[in-house]
């Protein structure tokens, strides 16, 4: 059976359930959650086609010799528009986009000129949108991922797939009945010159007084070129307590529970641990917040996207597959946390 297949059955075997669930109240105890559920927006998954969105992020080919024609996502007009095709699956699935629009003095690494009016002050927009608990709390989980890329590259893999992923874990956390914690899920401005937008957005939640529990960022998720499944787990050595494997943890066990699913054909490979400041997790972690990244195998790990940062990172090169498991395996950890 195809991981597309797959999800099929499940999604309609939920909805089932929480039909139950509502029209026989007495199968459950907790009436106040079965509110929360039938309160519930309806989610139809099959509207959102994950290889259709990353194309049209992205661009669909590798012909076209300029890459603001097909996906580039660096000036300003370019991430724009980016974030109009974001916003529009986030209201199909039931979310409200909101815009964080931020403005620092601070230098940007590598600017090219019409990267942004005013050079070397910070300014952008990060794209969110927020699902609450199903009971009072002031705890929250971010999950989000970059959509900028890099002058002259697509971006399919870095990082279309993750905002595809992160669209995702959405549909699915959609459908979770109970909630113990608040859910957000960000689209980061200005990655790729120094982790801007994800700096400000982390100070943002802080300065609004929201106990933050995790933050999950995924980031290229579209390369497998060995096809061994494996995925990489980022947290990095910073001002943060030691996360003492517990992250590690909770992602391997997820990633055990997807290995024993039935009629599954896409199962999770090894889990890999990196320490590295590479990545969205560190200015989280800069900001006292528990952070890891989920990626693909980079360069330490052997498997490396050889389209990197180039013209070639194209939708039509990528794992779907893969990235849906990547996918799942947030699914799977952010959804024990929500228990």
């Amino acid at each position: 059976m195809s991981c597309e297949n797959f999800y099929r059955r499940i999604k309609k075997l939920i909805k089932v359930l929480i039909l139950l669930a509502v029209i026989i109240p007495g199968c459950r105890s907790n009436t106040s959650a079965v509110r929360a559920v039938a309160m519930l927006p309806e989610v139809d998954s099959t509207l959102f086609d994950p290889q259709t969105f990353l194309c049209e992020l992205s661009g669909r080919t590798v012909s076209e010799s300029d890459a603001r024609a097909i996906g580039q996502r660096y000036r300003p007009e370019e991430r724009a528009r980016a974030r109009i095709i974001i916003a529009r699956e986030l209201r199909r699935i039931g979310l409200s986009p909101r815009e964080h629009t931020y403005e620092n003095g601070r230098e940007v690494f590598y600017p090219a000129p019409g990267y942004y009016p005013g050079e070397g002050t910070a300014r952008g927009v990060n794209l969110y949108a927020e699902l609450p608990a199903t009971m009072p709390t002031n705890d929250w989980i971010v999950i989000g991922g970059h959509y900028d890329t890099v002058l002259g590259t697509p971006g399919a893999d870095d990082n279309a797939s993750g905002v595809t992923a992160v669209l995702l874990v959405a549909t699915e956390l959609l459908r979770v009945p109970e909630r113990r914690a608040n859910l957000i899920f960000v689209f980061f401005d200005q990655e790729e010159v120094g982790l801007v937008g994800s700096d400000m957005f982390a100070q943002r939640l802080l300065d609004q007084g929201r106990n933050i529990i995790t933050f999950h960022n995924i980031d290229m998720v579209g390369w497998d070129g060995d096809h061994d499944r494996d995925i990489v787990l980022m947290h990095g050595v910073s001002l943060v307590p030691p996360l003492d494997d517990r992250y590690m943890r909770l992602y391997t066990q997820a990633a055990q529970f997807l290995r024993t699913e039935s009629g599954r054909d896409c199962r999770p490979g090894e889990i890999l641990r990196s320490d590295t400041n590479r990545g969205e997790h560190i200015t989280f972690e800069m900001h006292g917040i528990q952070a890891v990244t989920v990626i693909e195998e980079f360069a330490e790990e052997g498997d490396f996207n050889p389209y990197y940062h180039q013209l070639g990172d194209s939708c039509d090169r990528l794992d779907y597959s893969y990235l849906r498991l990547c996918a799942d395996l947030v699914v799977a950890v952010v959804t024990r946390q929500l228990q």
